[in-house]
């Protein structure tokens, strides 16, 4: 039995907000992916597996699962991977405003997704300390356990 840890309403404004920008970040993602890239089925399957793929990561282990690597990881590996895209656009000889425009949107969406993801990750930390050490290695096991001695 999956039994959730009991979140205040701040909280769950925050997962709300996450999400939805969980969402945002990804469809923008793709689309910025897709229109930069060279058009063809075997790259629009590739990229579309590649967002869709990440998207559900980090939805089932940091929203469902209240997990803290995979945000932790993004919260690492995403500026590093902006600013590499930034010097190689600006780098690159066919550099042109749409490719301008395009990073200017990425990092509209990085912004805001990253700071909530700041915010999921200091709360997802809380809700692990608050749960007791179980002999189980399964969280699902020691949110149970809270629960039951919250009861």
């Amino acid at each position: 039995m999956n039994i959730k840890p009991v979140l205040n309403n701040s909280e769950k404004a925050l997962r709300q907000s996450w999400l939805i920008s969980l969402v945002a970040y990804y469809l923008g993602n793709l689309m910025v992916r897709i229109s930069t890239e060279p058009l063809s089925t075997l790259n629009v399957i590739s990229t579309t597996f590649d967002e869709v793929l990440f998207f559900l990561l980090m939805y089932y282990f940091a929203f469902i699962r209240f997990g803290t690597f995979w945000i932790g990881c993004f919260l690492f590996f995403a500026p590093i991977a902006f600013l590499i895209d930034t010097f190689k656009t600006f780098g690159s000889e066919t550099s042109n405003l749409g490719l301008w425009s395009a990073q200017l949107f990425s990092f509209a969406l990085l912004v805001p997704f990253w700071i909530l993801s700041n915010k999921l990750y200091e709360m997802n930390k809380t809700i692990h300390k608050k749960v007791p050490e179980s002999n189980s290695d399964s969280f699902d096991d020691c949110i149970e356990v809270e629960a039951t001695r919250l009861s």
